[in-house]
């Protein structure tokens, strides 16, 4: 095949995944099947050259230790389940073992994710104003009926690296990114992310603006009007978040309830009855894992979590919630109870090494992506689902790749 034709189609299957991983995740399993087909045939005619990308196996790593964690598991069906919900883990790393920067144009991969989120965008608004229009409800706008296809944490990481992304582009000068349609994507991308009500995700949108913002004031006016406005911004933007009923009502009810929590722990999570909020239940999960984490510090196995929490909620008289085999709402407890002290190690490690590399190249689009994960991973079990494991795993590679190395695989 000759070259051009086939970086051509390397990047319409890119694309075109993206695109329907974000309105149709099921689907875009298709794409990624047809793309490691143009790899395979590329490497087989000479149009590509493997080489080793050592800086993105450390997801092989993370993905080798819960199939070491099946050999223990007492639950099969599910263990399996985990193993397949993974793969991205272990196949993106080899999916750009070649030399990514002649064959995939990232302003087009890029183009995909924004025409994805915009399209996911859509179909939420649609949704939610076909509800409206029956229930009068203004909740069809919002979090869930906003965000039908994919949870509303992973939606506005969507959103918010598709608005990075899009500067980035303009800053860059590429082709179309221009302000005229910028500046009303940036708009509508921050409305779309307000109303899918992710305190995680809203708060790191904050932060983010307000280092940028700050980064700015440095670099044109200097230090002594920098420290001012370390003191200044902050402020404002605590002011601005907290003037929003929604977040004031999500904010101080999570204070109140973390209070009541270092008080008397024990004590917090016996008394919780049912209809628990978002922070309560969040607070009772760390608990119970926690406790789990305490008693197997080298992992329960792989799809035992269930097993073990319902456990444990049930011995801390919470029976009700163990029902709904609710996850530990946090990435770096799930992983140590699943894996073990091992496991959160090689995640611990997976995102200070890959920061670092970022940092020491000025890659700030990985910079921002790594650090969202671990935000977000405070919070969520982020690399639980399907949206998490797929977004970030491909993003960081696809990023990784572009990152100089000299090491070539010779096949």
């Amino acid at each position: 095949m000759k070259e051009r034709i086939y970086k051509e189609a390397i990047n319409i299957v890119l694309v075109l995944f993206i695109i329907v991983f974000c309105i149709a995740p099921k689907i875009s399993t298709l794409f990624l099947i047809l793309y490691a087909l143009l790899v395979v045939f590329g490497w087989i005619n000479k149009n590509i050259t493997f080489r080793w990308n050592l800086k993105s196996f450390w997801f092989v790593g993370f993905y080798l230790v819960y199939l070491l964690g099946v050999f223990y598991t007492k639950d099969s069906d599910q263990a399996l389940k985990y193993l397949e919900n993974k793969l991205p883990f272990l196949i993106f790393p080899f999916f750009f073992c070649f030399d990514t920067k002649k064959i995939v144009r990232l302003p087009s991969i890029v183009s995909g994710l924004l025409i994805g989120v915009t399209a996911l965008s859509f179909i939420g608004y649609w949704k939610g104003l076909v509800c409206y229009g029956e229930t009068g409800a203004l909740d069809c706008l919002m979090t869930i009926s906003l965000s039908p296809i994919h949870h509303p944490s992973y939606f506005v990481v969507f959103h918010l690296f598709a608005l990075v992304f899009t500067w980035h582009g303009y800053l860059s000068n590429w082709n179309f990114y221009k302000l005229k349609w910028i500046i009303p994507f940036t708009l509508f991308s921050f409305i779309t992310q307000c109303l899918a009500l992710s305190l995680a995700g809203i708060l790191y949108l904050l932060l983010l603006i307000v280092i940028t913002l700050l980064y700015l004031i440095k670099r044109k006016w200097g230090v002594k009007y920098f420290i001012f406005s370390t003191l200044l911004i902050p402020f404002l933007v605590t002011i601005l978040f907290l003037s929003v009923p929604q977040f004031e009502g999500e904010f101080n009810g999570a204070f109140k309830y973390v209070n009541s929590f270092i008080d008397s722990p024990t004590e917090f999570v016996e008394t919780r009855e049912k209809d628990m909020s978002g922070s309560e239940v969040r607070l009772v999960m760390w608990t119970a894992t926690t406790s789990e984490i305490l008693d197997h510090p080298f992992g329960v196995g792989t799809g035992n979590v269930d097993i073990y929490l319902r456990k444990r909620l049930t011995l801390l008289n919470q029976p009700d919630l163990a029902k709904y085999n609710y996850n530990p709402h946090n990435q770096f407890l799930q992983t140590t109870l699943e894996i073990g002290v091992f496991g959160l190690f090689l995640l611990l490690g997976l995102i200070i090494h890959i920061s670092y590399l970022a940092w020491r190249q000025k890659n700030w689009i990985l910079l921002i992506l790594v650090s969202n994960l671990f935000f977000n991973s405070l919070f969520e079990s982020m690399l639980q689902r399907q949206s998490g494991i797929v977004f970030y795993c491909f993003w960081i590679v696809l990023l990784l790749s572009f990152i100089p190395s000299t090491k070539k695989l010779k096949i």
